[in-house]
């Protein structure tokens, strides 16, 4: 059992753990970005666009690395395409540092028209560098 006064910022266990839900935080976007887009993921891990103006680029920063401790992270960026669908570029920035994305089935995924679009993106830390792997589903 755990209890937290105030609000919880961080907690490390090892072994399995077990949770009856998991409530998020979602950053809705400003309407209209393209190009470069930072997104701070101490503060959440979902972003959700109401509308892109052009395909983007994202910048991420605050991700957590140690040397030598290899860690996981997972996003969540959700757009909601207009007629004009738009995409995430393959380059993926991480404090500053630019990767380029392993796609599923080694195709990038373009933007769905007049759908919600939803890539999922993995961040993989070796202690040293990291991959980073994106898949994308769309939704009516």
């Amino acid at each position: 059992s755990l209890t937290s006064v105030g609000e919880l910022t961080g907690l490390e266990v090892s072994g399995i753990s077990g949770f009856s839900g998991v409530k998020e935080r979602v950053n809705v976007r400003t309407s209209g970005e393209s190009g470069n887009v930072s997104y701070d993921f101490a503060a959440q891990g979902v972003y959700y666009h109401p509308s892109l103006a052009g395909d983007i680029t994202i910048n991420l920063a605050n991700v957590p690395t140690a040397s030598g401790v290899p860690r996981a992270f997972t996003i969540a960026v959700i757009v909601s395409q207009s007629g004009s669908p738009y995409k995430i570029a393959n380059s993926f920035g991480i404090n500053g540092s630019s990767y380029t994305i392993k796609w599923a089935n080694a195709s990038q995924p373009s933007g769905n028209a007049s759908r919600h679009d939803i890539w999922n993106i993995s961040m993989i830390y070796d202690g040293s560098s990291w991959n980073v792997y994106s898949s994308a589903s769309s939704f009516g």
